[in-house]
């Protein structure tokens, strides 16, 4: 009986001694070709492996926290030696192969382009992605620019599109708040007006152009103030020019020339807003309007015709003495040849200081030009009125830019799809409540009326805005208007802009674009604008917005308004 315990006993000694022999042989192959290791391939052993090590017997007890230390060491060591996996070990030679040469295309296009892709944003969406533009993307040269409108004057690209996504959701004149301040000019705002810019406007602090104009406003010069649509020019000449009447008691009076009735009508609310609470009379200078002293207005608004007519009463001098600022909005359509007789009547009844005829007579009023679009031809037609020594210029980094917090669409059609392609964003408006207001713009006056009856007739109601008559009623959703109400319409409520027809001129397409995306805006980070491109002209200025959003630079060929372009306007075109 003895005997055979003993065997059993000097048998199972042999097993065991077998078995630690065979494991360490697996562990030594393993530890030699990290390929081959289990569970974490080539970065140590599998938790088995751990669990074995640290199961053993060291002289009749477990020394855990040796045991595992060893095993920590030991996996560094294997970590070292190990080679990194970056694809998994199943994939095929096929996509392998295919693997490699995307990443070297996308090494390629980062070099060539300066932007990855995969993590840029998107500036250009189109329906061909190899026409997209990145936040950052350059190009080799001019030359090798890509334009997804290219090829729109063939028929076959109907149906085509590109998006302009937004960059931004506020306006770049609203920017880094923090660096500005309305307490700063307390010295030329009146208390008053400053409390209804920030209280009743809700406008808390001063946008990028606004405080640059307000730090040049107490020079005894005349200002030019150029800056994007939307950006506040108006809060910008009317806050101090209405606290500087204020401040005189009735000695000094104040000028604002407009170029037409409707946005007289919008520039006499708002500046009536700005200086609610005061004793300020504000006065539109209408057909009827008729003054028996000057003592009868504080600001007179009005055309320059107009204006003219009802001050040509009084004397020169009386008038001179009196009037302290004019103002000039739109200046590149005032200075433009279908105002020179009325702005040669105003001038010879208002004479201005320091005027290129007369360069060093501080007699008379001095001059605020403000526009929104600044070709090269402007500064000399202003500066056939006044003096360049005695003219500042105050202008936004963001001139002639296309607003980056608006989204914008254009979508190469056919005549015939085009009605059907508008009902379709008019239903999209109507069923999405909240959507503000929709401003449609067309070509001349006989459009509007067309497209306002075929709206009627479809149960939508809407409103009218066109040179002369303007219908517009409560709050309406829908405004079909012409290019009379591109320039200076402030609809807070304004939220998408349709080109049913394609401006002919790019400074058209600046200032409708204008109308959304403003720095008192409801609708900031959703305006949006939608543009249907098919004549051949279009398409060149398609071409030319392209181009400048993919070089990241202003718009070029910004014209002034003349009186040729204004009968090329009432031309009607083959096309239509």
């Amino acid at each position: 009986m003895l005997r055979l315990t003993a065997i059993r006993s000097i048998s199972a000694s042999c097993s065991r001694a077998a078995d630690q022999s065979l494991i360490k042989q697996v562990t030594e192959r393993r530890r030699r070709n990290p390929a081959d290791q289990f569970g974490l391939i080539g970065k140590g052993f599998a938790p088995q492996t751990e669990k074995l090590v640290n199961s053993r017997w060291i002289e009749g007890f477990v020394d855990r926290e040796k045991v595992v230390n060893k095993v920590h060491v030991h996996e560094k060591r294997i970590r070292s030696r190990s080679k990194e996996i970056t694809q998994p070990a199943t994939i095929s030679n096929k996509k392998r192969v295919k693997m490699v040469e995307k990443k070297a295309l996308m090494a390629e296009y980062q070099r060539k382009y300066g932007v990855d892709k995969r993590n840029a944003h998107v500036v250009i969406d189109c329906k061909r992605p190899e026409y997209n533009h990145y936040e950052g993307q350059r190009y080799p040269s001019p030359k090798e620019i890509p334009l997804v409108s290219e090829f729109w004057e063939k028929p076959k690209y109907s149906g085509d599109y590109f998006v302009l996504k937004r960059s931004s959701k506020l306006a770049p004149s609203v920017l880094q708040p923090e660096e500005r301040d309305w307490n700063l000019f307390g010295n030329i705002i009146d208390y008053a007006i400053l409390r209804n810019i920030t209280d009743v406007l809700n406008l808390k602090t001063p946008t990028k152009i606004q405080d640059l104009f307000l730090q040049q406003y107490e020079l005894p010069m005349h200002l030019f103030i150029a800056g994007e649509t939307g950006s506040g020019k108006t809060i910008a000449y009317g806050a101090p020019m209405l606290s500087e009447v204020l401040k005189s008691k009735g000695t000094k009076k104040a000028i604002v020339l407009v170029i037409n009735s409707y946005l007289r009508t919008q520039t006499a609310n708002f500046l009536n807003d700005i200086a609610h609470g005061t004793p300020l009379n504000l006065v539109e200078c209408k057909k009827n309007t008729a003054f028996e002293s000057l003592d009868d207005f504080d600001v007179l608004i009005g055309t320059p015709a107009r204006v003219a007519a009802v001050l040509k009463q009084f004397p020169i001098e009386k008038l001179a003495n009196t009037v302290s600022t004019i103002v000039m909005d739109e200046a590149d359509v005032i200075m433009d040849e279908s105002f020179v007789e009325s702005m040669t009547e105003f001038l010879a009844v208002m004479p201005v200081q320091h005027s290129v005829i007369e360069p060093e007579s501080a007699v008379g009023p001095r001059v605020i030009f403000s526009s929104a679009t600044c070709p090269n031809e402007l500064q000399d037609l202003v500066e056939g009125i006044v003096s360049e020594k005695h003219l500042i210029y105050v202008k936004s980094k963001q001139l002639h830019r296309l607003l980056p917090n608006v989204e914008q669409k254009f979508v190469r059609i056919t005549l015939p799809s085009r009605w059907d392609l508008f009902l379709d964003l008019v239903e999209e408006e109507i069923q999405n409540a909240s959507s503000g207001q929709t401003l449609v713009f067309c070509k001349d006056t006989a459009r509007v009326a067309l497209v306002a009856a075929k709206l009627r007739a479809a149960g939508v109601e809407c409103a009218t805005i066109t040179k002369g008559r303007s219908h517009v009623v409560g709050d309406v959703r829908f405004l079909i208007s012409t290019d009379a109400g591109s320039r200076g319409l402030d609809l807070p409520d304004l939220a998408h802009v349709i080109n049913y027809d394609f401006p002919r001129h790019l400074v058209d397409y600046v200032h409708r674009v204008g109308r959304v995306g403003r720095c008192n805006t409801k609708h900031r980070p959703r305006g949006r604008v939608t543009s249907f491109v098919r004549a051949s002209h279009e398409i060149k200025m398609v071409h030319e917005i392209e181009r400048a959003i993919r070089l990241n630079s202003p718009l070029q060929g910004i014209e002034t308004d003349v009186a040729g372009m204004l009968k090329a306007r009432r031309t009607p075109n083959k096309d239509d």
